[in-house]
């Protein structure tokens, strides 16, 4: 039987694992779960304590410098979409700036490897949605792995929902957003430092 994973590709939030898992699904049918201001992971990533995380991970994968290293995260786990503010279960705030309100679709369950994944749909005609691509919305649940950072995952844009959860070249594309009231930067990013060489093994092999 395949496992129900609360997803984070390779390794960016792995402490004693490989991958973190929910406990259970929450029931949806809004954005509740969501509600409060959430932060795209470029604010950790590009917090000058980060830059030893860069160097640690480069030394454990060979043709990588802390500058490619630091540019793998950021393509593949920030976007332009820097906040998203839930306001209740139908308005986001997003970048302090547009807000929109959606309405939900459904649950699409999918896979990655041997892992089900399921995303919760959001949609709406809000024609600001489509002047900064976020139409559709796609989001994971609030987890976390131990005392890691609580973070979820979204995916968005003027496209479909299927294109967004299961078109291969979105493999690697898991935007991140967490919590910043219960988060404390310097001791996520140590965190990811105790597993700097794990985290080396995941990145791709540079041809």
């Amino acid at each position: 039987m395949k496992k129900v994973l609360s997803v984070f590709l390779l390794s960016l939030f792995i402490f004693s694992s490989m991958l973190a898992f929910a406990e259970s699904s929450p029931k949806v049918s809004d954005l509740t779960p969501w509600k409060g201001l959430n932060l795209d992971m470029g604010n950790i990533y590009n917090n000058k304590y980060a830059d030893k995380l860069y160097e640690a991970v480069s030394k454990h994968k060979k043709g990588y410098s802390p500058e490619m290293v630091k540019e793998f995260y950021i393509k593949n786990y920030t976007t332009d979409i820097k906040s998203l503010e839930v306001l209740d279960g139908n308005n986001i705030l997003i970048n302090e700036s547009y807000k929109i309100s959606y309405n939900y679709i459904g649950k699409l369950e999918t896979n990655w490897g041997d892992y089900d994944i399921e995303w919760f749909i959001f949609t709406t005609e809000d024609p600001k949605a489509e002047e900064i691509n976020v139409k559709t919305l796609l989001l994971v649940p609030y987890h976390q792995h131990g005392n890691g950072l609580k973070h979820f995952h979204a995916r968005f844009g003027n496209t479909s929902f299927a294109y967004l959860s299961t078109d291969k070249y979105l493999n690697n594309w898991w935007p991140t957003f967490y919590d910043p009231s219960v988060t404390n930067i310097e001791r996520i990013i140590d965190d990811m430092l105790k597993n700097a060489r794990m985290s080396a093994s995941m990145l791709p092999d540079i041809k």
